[in-house]
């Protein structure tokens, strides 16, 4: 209501579609517009006269960011569903890359940068020709970003930074490429 009332102004008497963002619209004509105060959502009341349902919109936008602070979320997402998208996910972070694996994949990454891993992209093969993929890799507990490949029943990982070692990791009997994997780095943030 705050953002019909207050952008787009909307009045009584003024015909409106509403949307539940699943393919329902309903159309139907204002009969009361009650501006909310500075910080105050305000009321709108729709007389609805007709219901249809409309094939989704394809393609279809997901949006994934890092949560917004304060009231900033419910803004964040009224603008979203306002652009189009079909749905926000909050973007999980774990960590940032530490010392070691930066310098390892130096200067592809550097210590203290942040990565965004595509975690529907777990094939080894190349995403462009010509180019290696980085790809964050389950170890020890943990998870390291280098360059994979398979060799058998190992995976090899590759730092960039030929001064750091090359690891192996045995792929247990029933286990596969996909089981170690997280993604691929398809973003590297490094701070000025």
């Amino acid at each position: 209501a705050r953002h019909a009332l207050r952008v787009k102004r909307v009045r009584a008497g003024e015909r409106v579609e509403l949307m539940d963002g699943r393919g329902t619209v309903a159309s139907g004509v204002v009969e009361s517009a009650v501006e909310g105060g500075k910080k105050k959502d305000g009321m709108l009341i729709v007389r609805v006269e007709s219901v249809r349902n409309v094939e989704k919109t394809v393609p279809r936008v997901e949006v994934w960011t890092a949560v917004a602070k304060g009231g900033r979320a419910d803004e964040m997402v009224d603008q979203l569903a306002q652009a189009g998208a079909a749905q926000w996910r909050a973007l999980e972070t774990a960590r940032k890359v530490d010392e070691r694996d930066g310098m390892s994949m130096y200067p592809r990454l550097l210590p203290g940068s942040t990565v965004l891993i595509d975690r529907h992209y777990n094939s080894l093969a190349p995403y462009r020709k010509n180019d290696k993929n980085m790809y964050a890799v389950r170890r020890d507990g943990g998870c390291t970003i280098k360059y994979v490949d398979q060799d058998g029943a190992n995976l090899v990982l590759r730092p960039h930074n030929h001064d750091y070692p090359t690891n192996v990791i045995d792929i247990e009997e029933g286990k596969t490429v996909a089981d170690f994997i997280v993604g691929r780095v398809c973003h590297v943030a490094i701070e000025a």
